[in-house]
Order: structure tokens, then sequence, then C-alpha cells
């Protein structure tokens, strides 16, 4: 770590950046976060940037010389991240000479920072569905999400949904959209043929396959209890339920019912990202009915390894997934239930996705960044 600014020329763009979301476990927004610092990183090769973070930073092998860690003092570890962000950051990060800073989740340092600031959005549960946040995550983002959006020098979101819904919500107007790039792994050309991955998790049967933390907004109650009335019918043919994806928050009724349909079931728990792709290539179908996501990552992934998608009928998910889905509305277990096995008796093929369909632009990041660059 670095704690002197002495060895930055100043003609040197030093760019700071949320840390915390970069753990050893990622999840769909870390893997977004991770694809726009890997960008910053291949842009602007003669610059400095820096992740600043109370917690441990995880990051894949070719990152880890081209960033530089500013972690908190050891006192502040125990903190919970919104707490030392909010608290204790500022005075962090205002001992660097920053062009600018990067807010990975919406929520600035309080008090004022003494550079510019991009603030990243990626969706308004707090506001569509609080009930299935953590308390703390909650109130911080009912009491400073609209106030640091509005602070930010500059905002961009994940999708035109959860744009639409900043306007709709806080009167800001987002810079751009930046759509999560999905990494080259999941294109169909790439998917592996061979079944080893689905041998080392003891899966030998047809399988349906769900891919998020288990918490309530994904709506996985919904997906057991369509897929333990069809399994009742015989009416699925011998297939399981695969479930993959972190424990999450505020789930026993997930895992009570994971363990009452325990035979049908496969709860893999965390799985490494180059073991995904097999998993949604041999699926027969991938189910994503989530009340309310600001994108949908899984649904993306799956698309490109070629595996039919049904998911709700939100405008977010109907955006991720190009239009291309089966759609549902998530609270309709009957609709759930004719969807699915329609699906089955149609035998039907994913849709023939490349990679210009779903291309990420970095432009207002670029933008945003060559501004001050120009400035400097």
């Amino acid at each position: 770590m670095k704690n002197s600014m002495s060895s930055y020329t100043e003609n040197e763009m030093v760019i700071g950046m949320d840390g915390f979301p970069f753990s050893k476990q990622q999840g769909g927004i870390g893997k977004y976060l991770l694809a726009i610092l890997s960008m910053l990183v291949d842009t602007y090769p003669q610059a400095k940037i820096l992740l600043f973070s109370n917690k441990p930073i995880f990051l894949p092998a070719e990152l880890e010389d081209r960033v530089t860690r500013v972690c908190a003092a050891k006192g502040y570890m125990k903190l919970p991240t919104t707490v030392w962000l909010k608290c204790f950051a500022g005075r962090l990060i205002n001992q660097y000479k920053l062009d600018c800073y990067i807010s990975t989740g919406g929520l600035l340092p309080s008090g004022k920072l003494s550079c510019p600031t991009l603030s990243v959005v990626h969706d308004l549960v707090y506001k569509l569905f609080p009930k299935s946040m953590g308390r703390l995550q909650y109130y911080s983002h009912a009491f400073f999400l609209k106030h640091d959006v509005e602070k930010a020098t500059a905002v961009i979101c994940n999708s035109m949904g959860t744009a639409s819904r900043v306007v709709e919500t806080f009167g800001v107007e987002p810079s751009g959209i930046v759509c999560p790039p999905i990494h080259p792994r999941y294109y169909k050309k790439e998917c592996r043929d061979d079944k080893t991955v689905l041998e080392k998790y003891g899966i030998d049967s047809p399988y349906f396959l769900s891919v998020g933390t288990l918490e309530p907004r994904k709506n996985l109650s919904m997906t057991i209890r369509v897929f333990a009335s069809l399994v009742s019918r015989g009416a699925l043919g011998g297939h399981k339920l695969v479930l993959v994806g972190a424990k999450g928050w505020r789930n026993n009724e997930i895992v009570s019912l994971c363990e009452a349909y325990s035979k049908d079931i496969f709860r893999l728990g965390y799985v490494p990202d180059e073991d995904l792709p097999s998993l949604y290539k041999h699926a027969t179908a991938f189910l994503f009915p989530s009340l309310y996501e600001g994108f949908g990552i899984p649904v993306r992934e799956a698309m490109m390894c070629g595996c039919p998608v049904l998911t709700s009928d939100s405008p977010e998910l109907k955006e991720s997934s190009l239009g291309l889905a089966t759609y549902i509305n998530p609270n309709d277990k009957s609709q759930y239930e004719e969807a699915l096995l329609s699906l089955v008796a149609s035998s039907r093929q994913g849709p023939a996705l490349n990679e210009r369909m779903i291309a990420s632009d970095f432009s207002s990041i670029l933008q945003f960044i060559d501004s001050l660059k120009e400035a400097k």
C-alpha cells in the first residue's frame, strides 16, 4: 500500500474507487464492477488506480500489480462497510490527490471529497422491495442514496430500466448507461461440451438451473414450490433442480423447502465462475423469476451459453434477455407451472446470441474521466 503520493507525477491520472465489492466470492455486481476496473486498467495504463476499503480486497492475478490497495487501519476492519464508508472513508480518501473517485454502489463518503465523483447505481431495491434487504443496507440507502446521487458529479446506471427509475425517483438524469459485459467464457462457442463439471457436483439427471444468492428477492421459494408441485404430479420426467448461490440472508423459508425436497434438489452453494458455463449449457432451462433486478447478469450468461431462460416480466429482465426469454408474472404460481411445462414439452433451444448483440458501451465512463484528464 502506498501512503504517499510523492511517486506520482503531475500528469498521471489518479483514480480512486471503492474496493470492498471485490470480495472472495463474486456475485453479479462484483463481476460488473470487476469489468469496469479491468476496462480502466486497460484504457489508462499510465494511471494510478487506488482501491479503498476496510475489508480484504480479492482481485484476479492479472490485476494484482496494476492497482494499489489502500486499506483502512486494522481497527476499522470490524465495522460494517457502509458504516466505515459513511463515517470514516472520506478522511482516508482525501489524503490522496485523486483526480476522481468512483462510488461503486451509489453511496458516497460523508463530507466533502476533494475531487469529482462518479456514482454507479445498480438498482432501487430499497424503494421497491425493502423487506428483501438487511436492516443496515436498507436504512443506509433510504437515508443517503437520494442525497448522494444528487451530490455526485456524474451518475451511470447498469440498465435503461434502472436509469428510468433514477430519473423518476430522484429527478437526476444519468450521464450514461453501462450494461454489464459478459465474460467470454460464457460465449456459446467457448462453453465446454464435456460433463466433468456435472460429475464434480454429482449431477447425473436432467435438471433446471437457478443461479443467485439465497435471499427473498430472488423468489426461490416460488421456484421450489412450482418444481415440487410438478414433480409430485410426475410431470417433469425425472428432472432435478440445481440451486447455485451463496447463503445470503432472510432465507429460512428457502432452506426449509430445500430440506423438505432434498432428494430432488441439488443445493451447490457458491460455485466458481469457471464451472458456471457448463452448468448453464447442460441445463434444460434456466429459472430466474426474480421479484426485481437492476439488470440480471445470470439471465444474460445463461442465454450466451445457449440455455433457454424463464424469467420475470419486469422491464429490466426483458432488457437483459433482449426480449428472447419466456416471461411470467413472478407471483403467479399457475402461470409459472404452465410456462415450465411448456419449456419441457417443446425441448426449446436457447437463442443464438453473439458478442455484438451484447457489447457493453463504456463511453460514458471514459468521457467523464477524459474530461478530467484534459483539464489536468
